[in-house]
């Protein structure tokens, strides 16, 4: 019996010995300018790794690191990154040591590195969003940004023989190629391949190349027998809300960059005025587009309308979202299918365009700086705060049971059978749930 547990002792002894050898994360640092986005992840120890990329049907999916001999005390689960070129990572705590997933948006460059002699690991994404200086080397041309809806898991609409996402790319394709053949006018597509990219985000794509005009292409569905286009631009309350977001960020921005900011006031008459005209302008390039799209034989015009989508709440550009047809409805699909029928309707597009950018006399707008200081931010692996008598934890601002769980190393289902009586969706701040005992 002594044997067996001498054994055992000299076996919990080489475990805490294994242990302490490990090199524990300790924090992560964010880092982000218009250039590049960087997540650098620093242990107590150097470290050694080795990375997978994970693809499915051709295209990454994922990254996978594994880290072997590391640990981790709180940073575990799903860190939110949400950037234009990261959404998210993961920490998973394996027997070997930390295996991390990282979940990119597009297919830019990743790399991977160590620095600090070797305890600093750094994931690193390149942004190769173009710039108008490099799509309008001369400075004479229109810039045209054209925006693919939905792509990635978010197909859009459906039909018989093509789904949203990949017909409106391929005629965003072809549009793009059409008007690069001129010499007046350059463009480019917020997305080239499938795959998702938020709302928000493809504005800050057209922004970051200063475009003069923009336009998000899409398909309807309905019916059958529905078929027809229609053209959309901001209406007077996705306006105000674009205001209000705009009037907040340019206040902060004032009152961290000048010992003087500007009144509220002023800001808000500024904004406005500017408002006012990005929004008539966008009017005007709808009804433009539309009296061309009018002239393709056969077409049902389904009228120019106002949306507050998300794509058109741009402050500075002329901005339209196309329903280009119904792809539910078998003519409309078969004319956008067809080589004839794309080079007539994206014909009619640029007439619309060249039409509009003449009509208004539109001029070209400067080059945007772009920011290279980087901004960065910190997440350290801090011990969580002790429990209550009986192992009671008082909910906070931000709390999930999700976020909980990873605080104190245990998993969701056991924190969620610990507290049968609590939905995660009724989780409040102020509430006491029981926290059961760290997982080994």
């Amino acid at each position: 019996m002594s044997k067996i547990f001498n054994y055992l002792l000299c076996f919990l002894l080489l475990l805490q010995v294994s242990e302490c050898r490990r090199a524990i994360l300790q924090s992560y640092e964010v880092q982000e300018n218009d250039f590049r986005f960087a997540v650098q992840m620093r242990f107590r120890a150097p470290i050694q790794y080795k990375v997978k990329e994970e693809k499915k049907d051709g295209v990454t999916k994922r990254w996978r690191v594994d880290i072997p001999n590391t640990s981790t005390t709180t940073i575990r689960g799903r860190q939110n990154l949400d950037h234009l070129l990261a959404i998210s990572f993961y920490v998973n705590q394996t027997r070997n040591g930390l295996r991390l997933y990282f979940y990119t948006r597009g297919f830019f460059p990743v790399k991977f590195y160590r620095s600090d002699d070797g305890q600093t690991l750094t994931f690193s994404v390149e942004n190769l969003y173009p710039i108008r200086s490099e799509l309008d080397r001369s400075g004479r041309k229109f810039v045209v940004c054209i925006d693919p809806g939905h792509g990635g898991q978010d197909v859009g609409a459906q039909g018989e023989k093509y789904n949203e996402k990949d017909m409106v790319l391929e005629i965003s394709r072809h549009l793009r190629d059409q008007i690069n053949k001129r010499s007046d006018m350059v463009a480019f597509l917020t997305r080239d391949a499938d795959y998702k990219i938020k709302l928000e985000d493809r504005l800050k794509i057209s922004d970051r190349a200063a475009a003069d005009v923009f336009l998000s292409l899409h398909m309807n569905s309905s019916t059958p027998p529905t078929r027809g286009f229609e053209i959309f631009y901001l209406s007077k309350t996705g306006a105000s809300q674009n205001l209000k977001v705009e009037l907040e960020a340019k206040t902060k921005n004032s009152q961290i960059n000048s010992k003087e900011p500007t009144s509220p006031l002023l800001s808000k008459i500024l904004l406005d005025l500017q408002q006012v005209e990005t929004v008539n302008h966008s009017s005007q390039f709808a009804h433009e587009l539309e009296q061309r799209l009018s002239e393709i034989p056969g077409s049902k015009n389904r009228g120019v309308k106002r949306q507050e989508f998300v794509v058109l709440k741009t402050l500075e550009t002329p901005s339209v979202l196309i329903e280009m047809g119904f792809i539910t409805n078998k003519r409309d699909v078969n004319f956008l299918s067809s080589k004839n029928g794309r080079d007539i309707y994206t014909g009619k597009l640029i007439e619309g365009i060249e039409n509009f950018i003449s009509n208004k006399n539109l001029h070209r707008k400067p080059e945007v700086k772009l920011q290279a200081q980087i901004e960065r931010r910190i997440v350290k692996a801090e011990l969580p705060e002790p429990l209550k008598e009986g192992g009671l934890y008082t909910v906070k601002p931000g709390d999930t049971f999700i976020k909980i769980a990873n605080r104190y190393s245990i998993s969701y289902k056991s924190l969620m059978k610990a507290n049968p009586q609590i939905s995660p969706k009724k989780l409040q701040v102020g509430m006491n749930i029981r926290v059961p005992q760290a997982e080994n």
